[in-house]
C-alpha cells in the first residue's frame, strides 16, 4: 500500500548509475513539483505520522529553519556529527541518518530511493531499519529520555520494482528546482534518468549532545540494506529527508542531505551510493542423451540465465569439479545412476543445481550362452573317470552338470572329474547361465563304461575276494553289483558277480594258481525253492560247482539256478554259498565239510 508524503526539503534516495536508459516502472510519474508537494511512500503500512489525515506528509524543504546543514548520511557508527560520501560496490551493508541541528531532533526519517537504467522483473531490495520512537510533544522540545523507546525493527520489509513510483526523472526535491540525486552528478545529461520511490523508516532522529544518557547508534537510524539483481554497471545513491510535526511553520519535512552537481565543490555533502553488479546466475542445464550403454559420452549443455562467466561441473556429485567448460561432454565407464551439478558464476554471484539420479548408464547387453563340453575319455572300463571341460561360449557365469541324464544335478564346477563306476551308457547334459540368460546341451549316449577285460588272477586274489562278497551279503542281505579285483598286471577291475561264480567254482575244482576270468552274462530269471539252513555236504557242493562252472565256460552265461540233494538252488544263494565255501577255504586251509544252504539269506 501506498501513502503520500508533501516533499519541501531534499529526499535521501538510493541512486544506480546504469548509462542513459530510462528505468520502466508500472505506473510511473514524473513527481510534479521540486517543493510543496505530495508524494507516496512505499511502505506496505503506509505513512507513520498522519498530520493531514490522509497518510502523508507536507514537505516544505529549506523554509523555516530547514535546510541542507542539519541532516546527514554516514557509515561511521561513532560519528553522528560527520556526514559521509561513500561509493560502493557491496550488494548489502549498512549506513545511518544522523541529525546534527540546533532543533536537536527530527520526529521522522525518510529513505530515499533512485536507480538508472531498466530494473528486471526479480529485482529486490531489502531494508531493514533500527531507531527510536515517541510521540511528538507540542512544545516543539526534543523529547525526554524517559519518553522515547528503541525499535530495534521499525522497517523490516523487500522492496520491489513496482514499488517505484516516481521517475523517469533527474532531481530529488529540494526548495531550489533542479537538484542533483548524487555527488557530482552531471546535470546536464538528461537522458540519464532514474526511478524513485520512498520509504517511511518509522523513526526518528536524535541529537546525541541533547541527552546526558547514552543513546543507541547515538540516536541516528541505522540502515540494513540487501540488493538483489541490481542492474549491471549502474550506480546507486541513498538520500535522506526529515520530518519534524511541531517547532516550524507547520508540519512537515524540512531537512534533506547536501549533494553538489559536478561543477560544485561545497562541503558538508554526504550520500550512500552502490554500483550495481547485475544479477546472480540461475543455474540450469540439459544433458543429451541422459541414458544409455556403457560407454556413455554426454553433452552437457549450459542454459544458466544472468550472463555468468565461469563454470563448475560435477558429474557424479562426488564434490570434485570435472569441468569447467560451458559446454562440456563426459564420458562414463561404468554403469549406475548419476547425479549431477552445476555452479554458474558472475561478478554478482553464484547459483548452484543438482539434478539427481539425472544420468543412467547401463551395462552392455548380454547374450546369454551357448553351452557346449567335451569329455576326457569319452569310453572305458569301470570305473571310468572322466574329466569334463567347458566349452560354452558368451562368457557363463555358472554352470549346472548331470553326468546321467536323471535330472539331479551333479556338479556346478566348469570343469568337474566324475568316476563311473557302473558299465553303461551315459547321457550328459550341461546347462550355461549368465546375466543374458541360460542355454543346456545334451549329449546322448555320450560316454561308454565297460566291464574290464577278461583278465587272469591268482588263487589268493579269487579267495581276497570270496570274503568281501560274503561280508557283504552278510551286511546287506544283497549281492553286491561288482566285485573289486587286482589283477596280475596290477590293473583294478570290477568283476560282476556272474565272472565271480566261475572263478569261485574254478578255484575249487581246479588245482591251478591262476584263473582266467571270463565276460559272463547274468542268470535270466533266477528260480529255486526256499531251503532254510539245510546242510549241503562237501561231495555235494563239489558237484555242484562242476556242474555250474561247465554250464558257464559251455554258455557264457551264469545259471539261474543248479540242482542238488537239497533242491534247486538259485543263481544269489549259489553265488552265497560258493563265495562262504571260498572263504572258509582261504581262512582255515581246508575245504568246509558242509555248507550251510539258506536261500533267504540273500535276496
Amino acid at each position: 500500500m501506498n501513502k503520500y508524503i508533501s516533499v519541501l526539503l531534499i529526499c535521501a534516495a538510493i541512486l544506480i548509475f546504469c548509462g542513459s536508459a530510462a528505468a520502466t516502472v508500472t505506473e510511473q510519474t514524473v513527481i510534479p513539483n521540486n517543493n510543496n508537494v505530495n508524494l507516496t511512500v512505499a511502505n506496505d503500512n503506509g505513512a507513520r505520522m498522519n498530520n493531514s489525515e490522509n497518510d502523508s506528509y507536507s514537505f516544505y524543504p529549506g523554509s523555516g529553519s530547514g535546510g541542507l546543514n542539519a541532516l546527514k548520511i554516514t557509515d561511521n557508527s561513532t560519528d553522528s556529527n560527520t556526514g559521509k560520501v561513500v561509493f560502493t560496490d557491496s550488494q548489502s551493508g549498512t549506513f545511518y541518518l544522523t541529525y546534527t541541528g540546533g532543533k536537536g531532533y527530527a520526529d521522522a526519517g525518510i529513505l530515499m530511493v533512485a536507480i538508472n537504467g531498466t530494473l528486471p522483473d526479480n529485482f529486490q531490495l531489502k531494508i531493514d531499519a533500527s531507531g527510536y520512537q515517541w510521540i511528538p510533544a507540542i512544545n516543539g522540545l526534543p523529547p525526554l529520555f524517559a519518553d522515547i523507546t528503541f525499535n530495534p525493527s521499525t522497517v523490516n520489509e523487500t522492496f520491489l520494482k513496482s514499488d517505484f513510483s516516481y521517475g523517469p526523472q533527474t532531481w530529488k526535491p529540494y526548495w531550489s528546482a533542479n537538484y542533483p540525486l548524487y555527488e557530482k552528478q552531471n546535470m546536464s545529461d538528461t537522458a540519464n534518468t532514474f526511478s524513485i520511490m520512498f520509504i517511511d523508516l518509522y523513526a526518528g532522529l536524535l541529537r546525541s549532545s541533547g541527552y546526558s544518557e547514552t543513546l543507541n547508534d547515538l540516536g541516528m537510524i541505522k540502515i540494513n540494506y540487501e540488493f538483489l539483481n541490481l542492474p549491471l554497471g549502474s550506480l546507486a545513491a541513498f538520500n535522506g529527508y526529515a520530518y519534524s510535526e511541531y517547532g516550524e511553520v507547520q508540519p512537515g519535512v524540512f531537512w534533506t542531505n547536501r549533494v553538489n552537481t559536478i561543477s560544485q565543490s561545497a562541503t558538508d555533502t554526504s550520500g550512500y551510493y552502490v554500483t550495481g553488479k547485475g544479477s546472480s546466475p540461475s543455474a540450469e542445464f540439459t544433458a543429451t542423451p541422459i541414458t544409455g550403454t556403457v560407454p556413455l559420452q554426454v553433452q552437457f549443455n549450459d542454459q544458466s540465465t544472468n550472463n555468468p562467466t565461469s563454470w563448475a561441473w560435477d558429474f557424479n556429485n562426488d564434490g570434485i569439479i570435472d569441468s569447467t567448460a560451458q559446454n562440456p561432454t563426459h564420458t562414463y565407464t561404468q554403469p549406475g545412476t548419476y547425479t549431477i551439478k552445476l555452479t554458474a558464476t558472475n561478478q554478482a554471484g553464484s547459483d548452484s543445481l543438482t539434478k539427481i539420479d539425472y544420468i543412467t548408464v547401463n551395462a552392455p547387453p548380454v547374450a546369454p550362452p551357448v553351452a557346449a563340453f567335451t569329455g576326457t575319455p569319452s569310453s572305458g572300463n569301470a570305473a571310468l573317470q572322466v574329466q569334463f571341460n567347458d566349452q560354452s561360449t558368451n562368457n557363463p557365469t555358472s554352470w549346472a552338470w548331470d553326468f546321467n541324464n536323471d535330472g539331479i544335478i551333479d556338479s556346478t564346477a566348469q570343469n568337474p572329474t566324475h568316476t563311473y563306476t557302473q558299465p553303461g551308457t551315459y547321457t550328459i547334459k550341461l546347462t550355461a547361465t549368465n546375466a543374458g540368460g541360460s542355454d543346456s546341451v545334451t549329449r546322448v549316449d555320450y560316454i561308454t563304461v565297460t566291464v574290464p577285460a577278461v583278465d587272469t588272477y591268482n588263487r589268493a586274489m579269487v579267495q581276497d575276494a570270496a570274503r568281501r562278497v560274503r561280508d557283504f551279503i552278510t551286511s546287506r542281505g544283497v549281492l553286491p553289483n561288482w566285485v573289486r579285483m587286482v589283477d596280475n598286471a596290477g590293473v583294478t577291475n570290477f568283476v560282476t558277480m556272474p565272472a565271480f561264480l566261475e572263478l569261485s567254482t574254478a578255484s575249487l575244482i581246479s588245482g591251478a594258481n591262476e584263473f582266467k576270468a571270463m565276460n559272463v552274462q547274468a542268470a535270466p530269471r533266477p528260480t529255486g525253492p526256499a531251503i532254510v539252513n539245510r546242510n549241503l555236504y562237501k561231495s555235494g557242493y563239489m558237484d555242484m560247482a562242476s556242474r555250474v562252472n561247465t554250464f558257464i565256460r559251455n554258455n557264457g552265461v551264469a545259471p539261474n539256478f543248479a540242482r542238488s540233494s537239497l533242491g534247486n538252488i538259485r543263481f544269489q544263494s549259489l553265488v552265497d554259498s560258493f563265495a562262504r565255501i571260498v572263504a572258509f577255504e582261504a581262512d582255515r586251509g581246508v575245504l568246509p565239510n558242509y555248507v550251510v544252504i539258506n536261500t533267504r539269506r540273500v535276496r
